[in-house]
């Protein structure tokens, strides 16, 4: 196949992208390398590390007249919409900068395709979307009017993009929920990655609601395997799916879990209090994935944290 992964630089996209070469695909990234929420040398680290022998793009999904040009320079089969401004906290702060980037983003992707003639798309959403929802574990039937930050917002809006894109100009697509991807490569602002790094660096971890706040952390390979099941599904016309470890455990269980793989005691301050973006859970309802891609996950947390414990001690860098 012919694929084009926006954001192809990013944590997901690049691990992506290392895969589906390696299975033989054609595969183009496009990326423009930004500073939001952590600074863009891991992006660059991680396509020196990941993206040998796949054609990165330095530009951005905003530049409609550049992603119709890419477009329609081969025949592509599908677009994996993975560019976005990440991370529920800092969106808060520069809100502007994610409506822009997610949402007028998504817009422009799914305008170049309907331009180039490209009717398959693959996007990543979040779980992030489900924070309002009392009921657990989620699923994708679950009502969705009202979230608690403008990040999960803008991926409700994703959503909704993709949904009418489907009505008016009949681009299929299928909305990636993903839970809590961690990993490798992964991004500085994600718990896994900030609680590695500061046991092994003796700093103190801020644990909110005393550690009492569950998530369900999933292996960034699980998720591409997922990632890499749907595509394979172009028969979609406009859908959602869930892919998350579907076993959430509490914050300070992961902290004590990295301490035993590392061998180092963390250093906790624990907070009663809980950010307001936050969900108290998030659990994944992954019967859909089971049923229609032949899904589940198969990295076991502990396997999946002693992977990020040894790449943390052997690549990480303070500019990351």
């Amino acid at each position: 196949m012919n694929i084009l992964i926006t954001g192809g630089a990013g944590f997901i996209g690049a691990w992506l992208a290392k895969a589906l070469h390696e299975r033989g695909d054609v595969v183009t990234v496009i990326d423009d390398f930004s500073s939001i929420n952590y600074r863009a040398q891991i992006k660059e680290a991680r396509v020196e590390a990941l993206l040998s022998g796949v054609n990165v793009v330095r530009g951005s999904i905003l530049d409609v007249s550049l992603m119709v040009r890419l477009l329609k320079d081969k025949p592509y089969d599908c677009i994996v919409h993975f560019a976005a401004a990440p991370g529920v906290r800092y969106s808060s702060r520069e809100p502007l900068t994610y409506a822009r980037v997610n949402v007028e983003g998504t817009t422009a992707v799914f305008e170049s395709a309907k331009q180039a003639g490209v009717n398959w798309v693959v996007y990543a959403s979040s779980s992030s979307v489900y924070s309002m929802v009392q009921d657990i574990p989620f699923n994708e039937n679950h009502s969705i009017e009202k979230v608690t930050s403008i990040y999960a917002a803008t991926k409700r809006a994703t959503e909704l993009i993709a949904g009418t894109y489907w009505l008016t100009a009949r681009i299929k697509s299928t909305g990636v929920r993903f839970f809590n991807v961690y990993g490798p490569w992964g991004r500085p602002d994600t718990l896994p990655y900030i609680v590695s790094n500061a046991i092994f660096n003796h700093a103190p971890i801020e644990l909110k609601w005393e550690g009492n706040i569950a998530r369900d952390f999933t292996s960034v390979h699980d998720i591409v395997r997922g990632v890499i099941s749907v595509i394979g599904h172009p028969e979609a016309e406009c859908e959602l799916v869930n892919f998350g470890n579907s076993h959430p455990i509490l914050l300070k269980e992961l902290v004590s879990r990295l301490e035993a793989i590392i061998g180092i005691d963390a250093i906790v301050k624990s907070e009663h209090a809980i950010p307001r973006e936050d969900p108290i859970n998030t659990y994944a309802d992954i019967k859909l994935a089971k049923l229609k891609y032949g899904w589940e996950p198969c990295v076991s947390l502990d396997e999946g944290l002693k992977e990020l414990a040894e790449w943390h001690k052997k690549y990480y860098r303070a500019d990351y």
